[in-house]
Formats: structure tokens, C-alpha cells, sequence
């Protein structure tokens, strides 16, 4: 599972991507429930459970 970067700074919402291959071919971009969310990074925590953070970025890109 990888959750690609948005750039933009436009306030668009999460994105995951899943690969059962260890990463040679990827799903289409699935919509994650988290809203707004820019550079998202995933870690896996040592009890198995997926610890995402992320900056919660409007659309103003940040600037007002």
C-alpha cells in the first residue's frame, strides 16, 4: 500500500494505491477517508496496525 503525494496545495484528499506484487504493478488511486490531506506517510507500528500522518491543508495552499 503506498499513499502518493499531492503537491498541489489545493486541499484534495487522501489517496492509497495497492500493489500485490511487492510493488511491480499498482491498483488505480482508490479516495481515502482522510479530507484535505497533503504528503501523507504511513508506518507500520510494531503491533501490525498502519499510523498515518499528514499535514491538513486547505485550499488556500497554505498561504491565508
Amino acid at each position: 500500500m503506498a499513499f502518493p503525494h499531492e503537491n498541489a496545495l489545493n486541499g484534495q484528499d487522501c489517496y492509497k494505491t495497492i500493489s500485490t506484487d511487492y510493488g511491480e504493478y499498482w491498483s488505480d488511486p482508490i479516495r481515502f477517508p482522510i479530507p484535505v490531506c497533503h504528503r501523507p506517510v504511513a508506518e507500520l507500528l510494531q503491533d501490525g496496525r498502519i499510523l498515518i500522518t499528514y499535514r491538513y491543508l486547505q485550499g488556500d495552499g497554505g498561504t491565508e
